[in-house]
Protein backbone atom coordinates (compact mmCIF):
# COMPACT_ATOMS: atom_id res chain seq x y z
CA UNK A 1 0.00 0.00 0.00
CA UNK A 2 2.95 2.23 0.36
CA UNK A 3 3.87 2.01 -3.20
CA UNK A 4 0.20 2.71 -4.24
CA UNK A 5 0.07 5.69 -1.81
CA UNK A 6 3.07 7.02 -3.16
CA UNK A 7 1.97 6.07 -6.56
CA UNK A 8 -0.62 8.51 -5.60
CA UNK A 9 0.79 11.53 -4.29
CA UNK A 10 2.86 11.52 -6.99
CA UNK A 11 0.35 11.85 -9.94
CA UNK A 12 -1.53 14.18 -7.55
CA UNK A 13 1.57 16.65 -7.34
CA UNK A 14 2.10 16.14 -11.29
CA UNK A 15 -1.32 17.28 -11.70
CA UNK A 16 -1.31 20.17 -9.31
CA UNK A 17 1.58 21.65 -11.06
CA UNK A 18 0.56 21.00 -14.46
CA UNK A 19 -2.78 23.19 -13.62
CA UNK A 20 -0.69 25.24 -11.86
CA UNK A 21 1.26 25.56 -14.93
CA UNK A 22 -1.80 26.47 -17.39
CA UNK A 23 -3.10 29.28 -14.50
CA UNK A 24 -5.63 27.26 -12.29
CA UNK A 25 -6.53 29.69 -9.42
CA UNK A 26 -6.31 26.96 -6.92
CA UNK A 27 -3.63 25.15 -8.15
CA UNK A 28 -1.38 28.33 -8.30
CA UNK A 29 -2.14 28.86 -4.29
CA UNK A 30 -1.39 25.10 -3.42
CA UNK A 31 2.13 25.51 -5.33
CA UNK A 32 2.83 29.40 -4.35
CA UNK A 33 2.60 28.39 -1.18
CA UNK A 34 4.63 25.86 -1.04
CA UNK A 35 7.08 27.69 -2.89
CA UNK A 36 7.35 30.24 -0.38
CA UNK A 37 6.37 28.43 3.10
CA UNK A 38 10.23 26.45 3.73
CA UNK A 39 12.06 29.93 3.36
CA UNK A 40 9.20 31.24 5.95
CA UNK A 41 9.57 28.52 8.83
CA UNK A 42 13.20 27.84 8.26
CA UNK A 43 14.04 31.79 8.87
CA UNK A 44 11.50 31.41 11.82
CA UNK A 45 13.25 28.25 13.34
CA UNK A 46 16.63 29.67 13.12
CA UNK A 47 14.88 32.79 15.12
CA UNK A 48 13.47 30.54 17.57
CA UNK A 49 15.87 31.31 21.76
CA UNK A 50 17.83 28.37 22.80
CA UNK A 51 15.55 26.11 24.07
CA UNK A 52 12.28 26.91 22.42
CA UNK A 53 10.41 24.70 20.55
CA UNK A 54 7.34 24.84 17.47
CA UNK A 55 4.15 23.43 19.22
CA UNK A 56 2.92 22.34 15.79
CA UNK A 57 -0.98 22.03 14.75
CA UNK A 58 -1.87 21.21 11.61
CA UNK A 59 -5.27 21.72 9.75
CA UNK A 60 -6.69 20.51 6.53
CA UNK A 61 -8.27 23.73 5.65
CA UNK A 62 -10.42 27.02 7.66
CA UNK A 63 -13.09 24.08 8.95
CA UNK A 64 -10.22 22.33 11.05
CA UNK A 65 -9.02 25.39 11.96
CA UNK A 66 -12.23 26.25 13.69
CA UNK A 67 -11.77 23.37 15.87
CA UNK A 68 -7.97 23.88 16.61
CA UNK A 69 -8.38 27.54 17.29
CA UNK A 70 -9.96 26.94 20.93
CA UNK A 71 -7.69 24.29 21.34
CA UNK A 72 -4.92 26.67 20.74
CA UNK A 73 -6.08 29.03 22.43
CA UNK A 74 -6.45 27.46 25.62
CA UNK A 75 -3.22 26.16 25.37
CA UNK A 76 -1.93 29.89 24.94
CA UNK A 77 -3.37 30.66 28.26
CA UNK A 78 -2.50 27.73 30.32
CA UNK A 79 0.91 28.17 28.57
CA UNK A 80 1.60 32.05 27.50
CA UNK A 81 5.29 31.13 26.25
CA UNK A 82 4.64 28.77 23.60
CA UNK A 83 5.40 29.16 20.16
CA UNK A 84 2.97 27.72 17.55
CA UNK A 85 3.57 26.51 14.39
CA UNK A 86 0.06 26.20 12.58
CA UNK A 87 0.52 24.53 9.19
CA UNK A 88 -1.97 23.98 6.90
CA UNK A 89 -2.88 21.24 3.65
CA UNK A 90 -4.94 23.84 1.58
CA UNK A 91 -4.14 27.33 0.23
CA UNK A 92 -7.69 28.56 1.18
CA UNK A 93 -7.13 27.74 4.91
CA UNK A 94 -3.64 29.76 4.75
CA UNK A 95 -5.37 32.68 2.95
CA UNK A 96 -8.30 33.31 5.16
CA UNK A 97 -5.90 32.69 8.28
CA UNK A 98 -3.58 35.18 6.81
CA UNK A 99 -6.88 37.48 6.56
CA UNK A 100 -8.12 37.73 9.63
CA UNK A 101 -5.89 36.05 12.69
CA UNK A 102 -6.96 35.34 16.53
CA UNK A 103 -6.03 37.73 19.16
CA UNK A 104 -3.80 35.07 20.55
CA UNK A 105 -1.38 34.83 17.70
CA UNK A 106 1.32 36.58 18.16
CA UNK A 107 4.46 37.82 15.77
CA UNK A 108 7.13 35.21 17.26
CA UNK A 109 4.31 32.27 16.02
CA UNK A 110 4.83 30.51 12.68
CA UNK A 111 2.10 29.76 9.75
CA UNK A 112 3.22 27.45 7.42
CA UNK A 113 2.25 24.67 4.91
CA UNK A 114 2.46 20.91 5.59
CA UNK A 115 4.06 18.71 3.35
CA UNK A 116 3.00 16.68 0.35
CA UNK A 117 2.58 13.09 1.77
CA UNK A 118 6.33 12.17 -0.90
CA UNK A 119 9.67 11.87 0.67
CA UNK A 120 11.06 14.77 -0.87
CA UNK A 121 8.68 17.09 1.03
CA UNK A 122 8.72 15.61 4.14
CA UNK A 123 12.31 15.97 4.26
CA UNK A 124 12.30 19.45 3.03
CA UNK A 125 9.94 20.37 5.84
CA UNK A 126 12.10 18.71 8.46
CA UNK A 127 15.22 20.84 7.35
CA UNK A 128 12.97 24.05 7.14
CA UNK A 129 11.76 22.95 10.80
CA UNK A 130 15.68 22.27 11.74
CA UNK A 131 17.73 24.92 13.23
CA UNK A 132 20.96 25.39 11.89
CA UNK A 133 23.79 22.89 12.33
CA UNK A 134 21.38 20.44 14.48
CA UNK A 135 19.91 17.45 13.31
CA UNK A 136 16.56 16.89 15.26
CA UNK A 137 13.23 18.77 14.48
CA UNK A 138 12.98 22.14 16.49
CA UNK A 139 9.12 20.45 17.13
CA UNK A 140 7.80 19.76 20.98
CA UNK A 141 4.73 18.03 19.19
CA UNK A 142 2.37 17.80 15.99
CA UNK A 143 -1.05 18.12 17.00
CA UNK A 144 -3.48 16.83 13.78
CA UNK A 145 -6.82 17.77 13.66
CA UNK A 146 -9.98 15.41 12.73
CA UNK A 147 -8.55 13.06 10.34
CA UNK A 148 -5.59 14.68 8.62
CA UNK A 149 -3.03 11.23 9.54
CA UNK A 150 -0.53 11.85 6.81
CA UNK A 151 1.79 7.98 6.78
CA UNK A 152 5.51 9.58 5.61
CA UNK A 153 5.35 12.55 7.04
CA UNK A 154 4.61 10.87 10.76
CA UNK A 155 6.85 8.18 10.22
CA UNK A 156 9.61 10.87 10.00
CA UNK A 157 8.54 13.19 12.97
CA UNK A 158 8.29 9.83 14.83
CA UNK A 159 11.65 9.00 13.82
CA UNK A 160 13.14 12.28 15.03
CA UNK A 161 11.43 11.45 18.69
CA UNK A 162 8.28 14.18 18.10
CA UNK A 163 5.54 12.92 19.66
CA UNK A 164 2.27 12.94 17.23
CA UNK A 165 -1.50 12.56 18.31
CA UNK A 166 -4.62 13.51 16.71
CA UNK A 167 -7.78 15.12 18.53
CA UNK A 168 -11.45 15.74 17.30
CA UNK A 169 -10.93 12.47 15.19
CA UNK A 170 -14.11 11.50 13.27
CA UNK A 171 -13.71 7.70 12.00
CA UNK A 172 -16.45 6.91 10.43
CA UNK A 173 -16.63 3.33 9.18
CA UNK A 174 -16.73 2.85 5.08
CA UNK A 175 -15.04 6.06 4.76
CA UNK A 176 -10.98 5.89 4.40
CA UNK A 177 -9.14 4.45 6.19
CA UNK A 178 -11.56 2.27 8.09
CA UNK A 179 -12.87 0.22 5.08
CA UNK A 180 -11.18 -2.24 2.67
CA UNK A 181 -7.56 -1.41 1.45
CA UNK A 182 -6.99 1.06 4.44
CA UNK A 183 -4.82 -1.28 6.41
CA UNK A 184 -1.46 0.63 5.94
CA UNK A 185 -2.90 3.89 6.72
CA UNK A 186 -4.61 2.56 9.76
CA UNK A 187 -0.96 1.41 10.62
CA UNK A 188 -0.17 4.72 10.60
CA UNK A 189 -3.38 5.76 12.93
CA UNK A 190 -1.74 2.51 14.99
CA UNK A 191 1.43 4.32 15.50
CA UNK A 192 0.43 8.02 17.10
CA UNK A 193 0.73 8.93 20.25
CA UNK A 194 -2.64 9.60 21.11
CA UNK A 195 -6.01 9.30 19.79
CA UNK A 196 -8.48 11.73 21.03
CA UNK A 197 -11.75 11.56 19.04
CA UNK A 198 -15.41 13.51 19.33
CA UNK A 199 -17.40 10.70 20.38
CA UNK A 200 -17.82 7.20 21.33
CA UNK A 201 -18.72 6.03 17.79
CA UNK A 202 -15.39 7.42 16.84
CA UNK A 203 -13.67 5.32 19.52
CA UNK A 204 -15.93 1.88 18.59
CA UNK A 205 -15.29 2.41 15.04
CA UNK A 206 -11.12 1.96 15.69
CA UNK A 207 -11.84 -0.81 17.89
CA UNK A 208 -13.35 -2.77 15.42
CA UNK A 209 -10.37 -2.16 13.16
CA UNK A 210 -7.92 -2.95 15.55
CA UNK A 211 -6.66 0.63 17.21
CA UNK A 212 -6.97 0.72 20.75
CA UNK A 213 -6.32 3.26 23.32
CA UNK A 214 -8.54 5.91 21.78
CA UNK A 215 -10.08 8.83 24.52
CA UNK A 216 -13.23 10.38 23.78
CA UNK A 217 -12.25 14.23 24.32
CA UNK A 218 -15.41 15.69 22.75
CA UNK A 219 -15.39 18.22 19.71
CA UNK A 220 -13.67 21.80 19.95
CA UNK A 221 -16.61 23.47 17.41
CA UNK A 222 -18.89 23.31 20.56
CA UNK A 223 -16.29 25.90 22.32
CA UNK A 224 -15.72 27.78 18.94
CA UNK A 225 -19.28 28.98 18.58
CA UNK A 226 -20.30 29.25 21.90
CA UNK A 227 -17.08 31.98 21.70
CA UNK A 228 -18.88 33.36 18.39
CA UNK A 229 -22.81 33.88 20.26
CA UNK A 230 -20.64 35.62 23.11
CA UNK A 231 -18.25 37.56 20.58
CA UNK A 232 -21.67 38.77 18.77
CA UNK A 233 -23.60 39.23 21.78
CA UNK A 234 -20.61 41.57 23.28
CA UNK A 235 -20.78 43.40 19.70
CA UNK A 236 -24.06 43.21 18.29
CA UNK A 237 -24.80 44.21 14.62
CA UNK A 238 -27.70 46.99 15.12
CA UNK A 239 -28.39 47.88 11.47
CA UNK A 240 -28.95 43.97 10.90
CA UNK A 241 -31.32 43.87 14.13
CA UNK A 242 -33.44 47.41 13.30
CA UNK A 243 -33.75 45.62 9.70
CA UNK A 244 -34.97 42.45 11.46
CA UNK A 245 -36.91 44.49 13.92
CA UNK A 246 -39.76 42.46 15.57
CA UNK A 247 -40.34 40.28 12.77
CA UNK A 248 -39.69 36.87 12.80
CA UNK A 249 -36.51 35.98 11.01
CA UNK A 250 -35.83 33.15 8.99
CA UNK A 251 -32.17 32.25 7.49
CA UNK A 252 -31.25 30.08 4.92
CA UNK A 253 -27.66 29.95 5.54
CA UNK A 254 -25.11 28.13 3.08
CA UNK A 255 -28.12 28.08 0.51
CA UNK A 256 -27.83 26.14 -2.62
CA UNK A 257 -30.27 26.10 -5.05
CA UNK A 258 -32.77 23.62 -3.40
CA UNK A 259 -33.00 25.51 -0.35
CA UNK A 260 -33.30 28.80 -2.15
CA UNK A 261 -36.19 27.37 -4.23
CA UNK A 262 -37.94 25.81 -1.60
CA UNK A 263 -38.17 29.28 0.59
CA UNK A 264 -39.02 31.32 -2.63
CA UNK A 265 -42.15 28.93 -2.31
CA UNK A 266 -42.77 29.59 1.17
CA UNK A 267 -46.17 32.06 1.35
CA UNK A 268 -44.42 34.92 3.64
CA UNK A 269 -46.79 36.77 5.67
CA UNK A 270 -45.85 40.41 6.73
CA UNK A 271 -44.62 39.58 10.00
CA UNK A 272 -41.63 37.89 8.22
CA UNK A 273 -38.10 38.07 7.18
CA UNK A 274 -35.80 36.04 5.20
CA UNK A 275 -32.19 36.38 4.90
CA UNK A 276 -30.40 33.82 2.32
CA UNK A 277 -26.59 33.14 2.34
CA UNK A 278 -25.71 31.06 -0.51
CA UNK A 279 -22.61 29.06 -0.39
CA UNK A 280 -21.60 30.45 -3.64
CA UNK A 281 -22.60 33.47 -5.89
CA UNK A 282 -21.66 35.73 -8.67
CA UNK A 283 -23.11 38.72 -9.51
CA UNK A 284 -25.64 37.49 -11.85
CA UNK A 285 -27.08 34.60 -9.44
CA UNK A 286 -27.41 37.47 -7.05
CA UNK A 287 -29.63 39.52 -9.56
CA UNK A 288 -31.16 36.14 -10.54
CA UNK A 289 -32.19 35.80 -6.78
CA UNK A 290 -33.27 39.38 -6.65
CA UNK A 291 -35.48 39.61 -9.91
CA UNK A 292 -36.82 35.88 -8.53
CA UNK A 293 -38.01 36.83 -5.05
CA UNK A 294 -39.51 40.59 -6.17
CA UNK A 295 -41.35 38.85 -8.89
CA UNK A 296 -42.84 36.84 -5.86
CA UNK A 297 -43.86 40.56 -4.61
CA UNK A 298 -41.41 40.42 -1.56
CA UNK A 299 -38.89 43.64 -1.88
CA UNK A 300 -35.35 42.42 -1.87
CA UNK A 301 -32.04 43.97 -0.67
CA UNK A 302 -28.79 42.79 -1.32
CA UNK A 303 -26.22 43.07 0.93
CA UNK A 304 -23.25 44.16 -0.91
CA UNK A 305 -25.01 47.20 -2.35
CA UNK A 306 -25.38 48.78 1.33
CA UNK A 307 -22.46 46.98 3.76
CA UNK A 308 -18.61 46.07 3.01
CA UNK A 309 -16.30 44.08 5.27
CA UNK A 310 -15.40 47.82 7.11
CA UNK A 311 -18.88 49.38 7.50
CA UNK A 312 -22.17 48.82 9.12
CA UNK A 313 -24.42 51.47 7.21
CA UNK A 314 -27.92 50.46 7.90
CA UNK A 315 -30.23 48.25 5.28
CA UNK A 316 -33.17 49.95 3.96
CA UNK A 317 -36.53 48.17 4.88
CA UNK A 318 -37.21 45.30 2.68
CA UNK A 319 -39.16 41.60 3.58
CA UNK A 320 -35.82 39.21 1.95
CA UNK A 321 -31.74 40.40 2.19
CA UNK A 322 -29.55 38.86 0.34
CA UNK A 323 -26.35 38.65 1.96
CA UNK A 324 -23.65 38.35 -1.01
CA UNK A 325 -20.07 38.08 1.20
CA UNK A 326 -18.23 35.83 3.53
CA UNK A 327 -17.73 35.79 7.27
CA UNK A 328 -20.87 37.21 8.18
CA UNK A 329 -22.75 33.67 8.65
CA UNK A 330 -22.29 33.77 12.85
CA UNK A 331 -23.74 37.23 13.20
CA UNK A 332 -26.50 36.67 10.75
CA UNK A 333 -27.76 33.43 13.17
CA UNK A 334 -27.76 36.24 15.90
CA UNK A 335 -30.82 37.80 14.80
CA UNK A 336 -32.73 34.52 13.41
CA UNK A 337 -35.29 32.50 14.87
CA UNK A 338 -35.16 29.78 12.35
CA UNK A 339 -32.08 28.57 10.16
CA UNK A 340 -32.55 26.03 7.04
CA UNK A 341 -28.95 24.89 6.74
CA UNK A 342 -27.69 24.12 3.61
CA UNK A 343 -26.52 21.11 1.45
CA UNK A 344 -28.73 18.34 2.44
CA UNK A 345 -30.03 17.86 -0.74
CA UNK A 346 -26.63 17.83 -2.32
CA UNK A 347 -23.21 16.50 -1.40
CA UNK A 348 -24.31 16.86 2.89
CA UNK A 349 -25.07 19.91 5.27
CA UNK A 350 -23.30 22.61 6.26
CA UNK A 351 -22.61 23.97 10.04
CA UNK A 352 -25.50 22.87 12.24
CA UNK A 353 -23.58 23.98 15.38
CA UNK A 354 -23.60 27.79 14.94
CA UNK A 355 -27.04 28.44 15.02
CA UNK A 356 -27.74 26.25 17.40
CA UNK A 357 -25.55 27.49 19.95
CA UNK A 358 -27.23 31.08 19.16
CA UNK A 359 -30.33 29.45 20.24
CA UNK A 360 -32.33 28.65 16.81
CA UNK A 361 -34.71 25.91 15.73
CA UNK A 362 -32.72 24.24 12.08
CA UNK A 363 -34.07 22.39 9.61
CA UNK A 364 -32.15 20.50 6.89
CA UNK A 365 -32.04 18.11 4.14
CA UNK A 366 -31.80 14.34 4.05
CA UNK A 367 -27.90 13.96 3.38
CA UNK A 368 -27.17 14.45 6.79
CA UNK A 369 -26.36 10.89 7.68
CA UNK A 370 -22.88 10.94 8.22
CA UNK A 371 -22.54 14.34 10.43
CA UNK A 372 -23.21 12.71 14.13
CA UNK A 373 -24.06 16.56 15.41
CA UNK A 374 -27.71 16.62 13.58
CA UNK A 375 -28.24 13.44 14.06
CA UNK A 376 -27.97 14.52 18.36
CA UNK A 377 -29.67 17.36 17.82
CA UNK A 378 -32.77 15.89 15.69
CA UNK A 379 -32.73 13.60 19.26
CA UNK A 380 -32.40 16.51 21.21
CA UNK A 381 -35.63 18.44 19.56
CA UNK A 382 -33.56 21.39 18.04
CA UNK A 383 -33.48 20.30 14.24
CA UNK A 384 -35.65 18.89 12.00
CA UNK A 385 -34.36 16.78 8.95
CA UNK A 386 -36.75 17.14 5.97
CA UNK A 387 -36.74 14.30 2.83
CA UNK A 388 -37.54 16.87 -0.05
CA UNK A 389 -37.36 20.22 -1.32
CA UNK A 390 -41.48 20.46 -0.88
CA UNK A 391 -41.59 19.29 2.70
CA UNK A 392 -39.16 22.29 3.40
CA UNK A 393 -41.63 24.13 2.22
CA UNK A 394 -44.27 23.03 4.11
CA UNK A 395 -42.50 22.47 7.36
CA UNK A 396 -40.68 26.45 7.38
CA UNK A 397 -44.66 27.49 5.94
CA UNK A 398 -46.40 25.42 9.24
CA UNK A 399 -43.49 26.63 11.65
CA UNK A 400 -44.68 30.56 10.39
CA UNK A 401 -47.89 29.96 12.20
CA UNK A 402 -46.19 29.27 15.36
CA UNK A 403 -43.30 31.11 16.90
CA UNK A 404 -43.45 30.13 20.22
CA UNK A 405 -42.93 26.58 19.11
CA UNK A 406 -39.71 27.62 17.19
CA UNK A 407 -38.34 29.33 19.91
CA UNK A 408 -38.70 26.30 22.08
CA UNK A 409 -36.53 23.98 19.30
CA UNK A 410 -34.21 26.72 19.38
CA UNK A 411 -33.71 26.47 23.24
CA UNK A 412 -33.22 22.55 22.70
CA UNK A 413 -30.91 23.45 20.16
CA UNK A 414 -28.84 25.75 22.83
CA UNK A 415 -29.24 23.32 25.36
CA UNK A 416 -27.48 20.65 23.56
CA UNK A 417 -24.41 22.82 22.12
CA UNK A 418 -23.74 24.02 25.25
CA UNK A 419 -23.23 20.40 27.12
CA UNK A 420 -21.17 19.89 24.25
CA UNK A 421 -18.66 22.42 25.83
CA UNK A 422 -15.18 21.69 27.42
CA UNK A 423 -13.25 19.86 24.48
CA UNK A 424 -10.61 22.45 23.92
CA UNK A 425 -9.73 22.52 27.56
CA UNK A 426 -9.79 19.00 27.63
CA UNK A 427 -7.68 18.86 24.66
CA UNK A 428 -5.39 21.44 25.76
CA UNK A 429 -4.46 19.73 28.72
CA UNK A 430 -3.77 16.71 26.96
CA UNK A 431 -1.15 18.82 25.08
CA UNK A 432 0.37 20.04 28.17
CA UNK A 433 0.90 16.03 29.24
CA UNK A 434 3.12 15.88 26.06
Amino acid sequence: MRTVHSFFMTIYDGLLRLASSCGHKKAKGWTKMRSQGWLVLAEATNALLPGEQWHAVHCASVGEFEQARPVMEAYRKANPPARFLLTFFSPSGWNAFDKQQPEWWTERDCVAPSPLDRPRYVRQFLAAATREEESTPAIAWLALAKYEVWPLWLAALQKKKVPCVVFAAHAVEGRWPFRLGGAWHRKAWGKLDAIWVQHEQSKETLSRWGISGAKVMGDPRFDRVLQTVQESTRHPDEQLMRWVDSRTCVVVGSAWKPETESMLAVNWPENTCVIVVPHEWSVGSIMAQKEAWEKRGLKTTVWSDHRSINTDAALPPSQVLIVDAMGFLTRIYAVANAAVVGGGFGEGIHNTLEPAAHGVSIWVGPNCGRFLEAQLLESSGGLQVVTSETALTAAVQHALLDVKVLKEKGLHAQSFARANAGSAQRIASGLLSL
